[in-house]
């Protein structure tokens, strides 16, 4: 089950807003604690159980932190078992299989590593269980005695998935006491039909060309289809997962919780290191806080801080998937963060606002072929079309691109700029009237099954 499903919309979540609205307050979060447990289960059935069992393991785990003398060694064995985890479903099987690969033998049987299933948001349910540990560890909240709050936290369903990662020590005290009021169910509300309308009516829409440009062979593929499919793959990303991200805060405030935000326009930054202060900013703040200040931060000169930032972002990528696409991914912007820091880039950058746009639009749209591309020589093709300089061959867009996808792209392009202050000049009635248009455009797309899963759904 999704958010962006006919059955979440009108079965799921009126039933769990009612539930937690009419329960009484003791027994609020065991309620949203099963529901969460059940809308999991729903997507995953037997394979839950990896979630329960990290919740057990790590509540026990937060107990010898906060209440032993030995309380690094329990750390330590709680953030490797986690790890341990987290690498048997998400990387054994590449490891293994690449090991097989270089050298020619086979290692164990096939089918020790080749059939493992990724549980579905292993990675995010993963580094809030460790966050937990970490924050208690660090004394910044008490843990958790109340076994249903811990497992409130890690389950919640709004985060479950896709996130945002709300790290322990901000969420732990809404856990314990939380008042929903109309102004913030109200807020929800809004913030939810805006996030759908960007995974439902942009993001799905720009999926539909993505596809089937990167499935053409590299015979067929040609530098306008290629820079078309990159671009729009850019948009789509950005809308499926700030959408996730806007239905999930928003979601969070129906019932009573305020998530930290996670996007904040990422498109118009001039640098990457602009780029990651907007773009899956709780994934880069779990990074700085919980690695890269452990690391020494940038407070051990320039070597040293360029070491850190390749530490962060190769594991970065690695987090997003088990493969070598995802690792040079990460290895990519930990150059370009690299090279921000050299004063004369820096110069370079800050002479000329729209030249530094230009740059960074156009290195950060590349750097996507690696995160789209099925594996690497794939991206090797695309990033070779690319720069055939070939464009001769415009006509082949109109097999690809109807009115309609032209025109959700023109939407796309438009919002992925700041547009705050129009909204709010608008005045509530009208902007009433917008949210409704595109909850009703939206329903009515998923009612004729133009769904696609979110991106990162698979991380």
């Amino acid at each position: 089950m999704v958010f962006s499903s006919l059955s979440f919309l009108f079965m799921f979540l009126p039933l769990a807003l009612m539930l937690n609205y009419f329960s009484p307050k003791p027994i609020r979060n065991l309620i949203l604690t099963i529901l969460s447990l059940f809308f999991y289960s729903m997507g995953e059935g037997t394979y839950f159980a990896v979630m329960v069992l990290s919740i057990i393991i790590n509540y026990f785990f937060g107990l010898l932190i906060g209440n032993y003398q030995s309380r690094r060694i329990f750390l330590f064995v709680g953030i490797l078992i986690n790890l341990l985890i987290l690498f048997y479903f998400k990387y054994l099987s590449f490891i293994v299989g690449e090991l097989t690969h270089v050298f020619s033998f086979t290692i164990v049987q096939d089918s020790f590593y080749k059939n493992i299933y990724l549980p579905l948001g292993i990675s995010f349910f993963t580094f809030h269980s460790l966050s937990y540990l970490i924050d208690t560890y660090r004394k910044l909240n008490k843990p958790f005695r109340n076994f249903i709050d811990l497992s409130l936290y890690i389950s919640f369903f709004p985060q479950l998935i896709a996130g945002p990662i709300v790290r322990f020590h901000e969420i732990s005290d809404q856990i314990k006491n939380r008042t929903i009021t109309i102004d913030g169910f109200s807020y929800g509300v809004e913030r939810f039909i805006i996030g759908l309308g960007k995974k439902v009516i942009i993001a799905n829409t720009l999926a539909v060309p993505v596809d089937q440009i990167f499935a053409l062979p590299e015979n067929e593929l040609t530098t306008t289809l290629a820079w078309t499919a990159t671009i729009l793959y850019s948009l789509q990303i950005f809308y499926d997962f700030s959408g996730y991200s806007d239905m999930a805060i928003g979601l969070a405030r129906m019932f009573g919780f305020r998530f930290p935000e996670n996007f904040n326009y990422p498109y118009s930054s001039t640098s990457f290191k602009e780029f990651w202060s907007k773009w899956h900013i709780t994934l880069s703040k779990w990074f700085k806080d919980y690695l890269y200040i452990p690391l020494g931060g940038n407070k051990m000169g320039g070597v040293i801080t360029i070491r850190n930032l390749f530490i962060v972002f190769i594991l970065c990528g690695i987090w997003h998937g088990a493969s070598w696409n995802f690792l040079l991914w990460g290895l990519y912007h930990g150059i370009f963060l690299s090279l921000e820091r050299i004063s004369i880039f820096k110069r370079i950058l800050n002479f000329n606002k729209p030249l530094s746009h230009f740059y960074f639009l156009f290195f950060i749209t590349l750097s996507w072929v690696l995160f789209r591309a099925n594996n690497i020589e794939h991206a090797i093709d695309i990033y070779k079309t690319l720069f055939d300089f070939n464009f001769t061959d415009f006509n082949l867009l109109s097999y690809y691109l109807d009115n309609y996808i032209i025109f959700c792209s023109i939407l796309g392009i438009i919002f992925i700029f700041p547009h705050t202050s129009i909204f709010n000049k608008i005045h509530r009635p009208i902007f009433f009237i917008y949210l409704y248009v595109i909850f009703f455009l939206s329903v009515m797309l998923l009612s004729v099954d133009t769904y696609n899963p979110f991106i990162y759904f698979r991380f």
